[in-house]
């Protein structure tokens, strides 16, 4: 579950093909065509295999006789819940095809949104992880060796020196790996 989760969010451009198929669907309702004639002409031009295998699959639901609102609700890991209400109601009022162009709309500006901040937050988690790489190297290879130094011509250290060089070595030691295991 954590993987596909963390998968799902450094995954790109899914949502935007989701909103360029949307925005499709609502060009080609508006043009007259019936909604499964739509949905096969939009099956053959998407690139993405797990969105076309969806697509398939509601088409399938819409010529046996289901709604496209249903369709979708068969798939809630594609097609959120707002996605979903608002196609219905699209059914339900006759106005389809403006709905799916808001949808569209939507879903597009709500990716572009999301990458910006990934992006955003990419850049503190990178300091974050340096700083954590440069704080290891100081405790487990800087450290130990000068505190070797130290200890040879029995020189006093601050305290702040000492406090640093007791956690290096408790991490050193046996009880450091069980307390990083333990985590």
């Amino acid at each position: 579950s954590f993987l596909a989760q963390f998968k799902r969010f450094f995954r790109r451009g899914g949502k935007l093909e989701l909103a360029n198929v949307t925005r499709q669907m609502a060009t080609l309702l508006k043009s007259g065509i019936p909604l499964a004639e739509s949905l096969d002409v939009l099956i053959k031009q998407i690139e993405n295999i797990h969105l076309e295998r969806v697509f398939r699959q509601i088409l399938e639901q819409i010529i046996q006789g289901d709604n496209l609102a249903d369709a979708m609700a068969q798939h809630p890991h594609v097609f959120s819940g707002l996605y979903i209400a608002m196609v219905r109601s699209g059914e339900m009022s006759g106005k389809l095809d403006d709905v799916l162009e808001r949808l569209a709309d939507y879903t597009y500006k709500k990716q572009i949104l999301e990458e910006k901040i990934k992006a955003t937050l990419a850049y503190p988690i990178v300091l974050l992880s340096i700083g954590f790489l440069v704080v290891c190297i100081l405790l487990f290879g800087i450290l130990p060796r000068i505190t070797s130094f130290f200890i040879q011509n029995k020189i006093q250290l601050p305290l702040l020196t000492r406090i640093f060089m007791g956690i290096s070595t408790f991490f050193i030691s046996i009880y450091g790996l069980i307390f990083i295991c333990m985590l």
